[in-house]
């Protein structure tokens, strides 16, 4: 009974100093940090303090709670803790669990439908023939065609007739060559070829390769190269060409005494003049000499005609007659 009294006394002296009276209404309650009551309260007869510091659930000590979790979420120590998972794939083969997770994964050309089904859909475009790529077929080929990348192509026959090696015009091959006849040639296996350029400086070298090449203007017969004269005497009039100046190419001439015949080194025909001696043709003169490319002599004196006069006419050319004449 002693007891119960100063229990009694102290509640309505706590009531007091909060600016409550005891028959009042009660003063609107303190509370902690996270929104929790923490006025004392009466339990079986004894003063108790509720504690919710850094609780979210849970008893509060006093027979109160310090909150509840929102469905999905369950109470741990105080915290509210997101329930677990549980992934939903029952009869899907793919697509989301429900829990961020995935029930599996399509294949290929298959798309995950909404009821979590892979489903294929068939890819024929540009094809003829083939498979779709779900199993299926874009077609068949005609008797004699077979497919190659979705077309429909003839089918190709090898041929080896008459071969021992090389291809069989089909992308295969007729066989291969031993090593005494390693080389394919036109489908028959034949032995190594050694060239042979002895004695020859142009021509086949009896390997399909050369034994050289002959200069321009020089052309090549058995073996060694001669010179086309034809074609290195081209453009020219005179002289000879070629590396031993094998061939002719004509000579130059025009007949005048008061000129020199001149090849030039380009093969061209030159007339430069001369001094040379000459002979104009007129009796009545003497020393005739090649001048300026004109042949010309002095007038001979009288005692020098010997019986003989020179008559000259208006054009200064002069002829000798006998005296008996003029």
């Amino acid at each position: 009974m002693r007891a119960t009294a100063m229990t009694f006394a102290l509640v309505t002296l706590v009531g007091l100093s909060c600016g409550g009276t005891a028959g009042g209404p009660k003063p609107q309650a303190d509370v902690d940090a996270g929104g929790h009551d923490t006025d004392t309260v009466d339990v079986g007869g004894e003063v108790c303090l509720p504690n919710c510091d850094g609780k979210q659930c849970d008893p509060d000590g006093c027979g109160g709670s310090c909150g509840t979790c929102s469905q999905g979420w369950s109470c741990n120590s105080g915290i509210c803790e997101k329930d677990a998972c549980v992934p939903q794939c029952g009869g899907k083969v793919c697509g989301t669990d429900g829990c961020a997770g995935t029930c599996g994964q399509c294949q290929g050309q298959e798309i995950c439908t909404a009821e979590g089904q892979c489903f294929c859909i068939p890819s024929c475009s540009g094809k003829e023939c083939g498979e779709d790529g779900c199993a299926g077929s874009c077609g068949g080929c005609a008797d004699g065609e077979s497919c190659d990348e979705g077309k429909c192509v003839s089918v190709c026959v090898p041929d080896c007739g008459g071969k021992e090696c090389g291809s069989d015009g089909c992308g295969g091959s007729c066989g291969t060559c031993p090593v005494a006849a390693p080389f394919c040639e036109e489908g028959i296996c034949k032995v190594p070829c050694v060239p042979d350029c002895t004695d020859k400086e142009c021509g086949n070298d009896d390997c399909e390769g050369s034994c050289g090449e002959c200069t321009a203007g020089y052309d090549c017969a058995d073996g060694l190269c001669a010179a086309n004269c034809e074609a290195l005497c081209a453009g020219r009039e005179c002289g000879e060409v070629g590396t031993e100046g094998e061939c002719a190419c004509g000579t130059c001439g025009d007949g005048d005494v008061c000129t020199d015949d001149v090849c030039s080194d380009g093969g061209k025909c030159q007339y430069p003049e001369n001094p040379a001696a000459c002979d104009d043709g007129n009796p009545c003169t003497g020393g005739d000499i090649c001048t300026a490319g004109v042949c010309s002599g002095i007038l001979l004196a009288p005692e020098k005609l010997m019986g003989l006069d020179c008559v000259c006419g208006e054009d200064a050319d002069c002829d000798a007659v006998e005296n008996d004449d003029v």
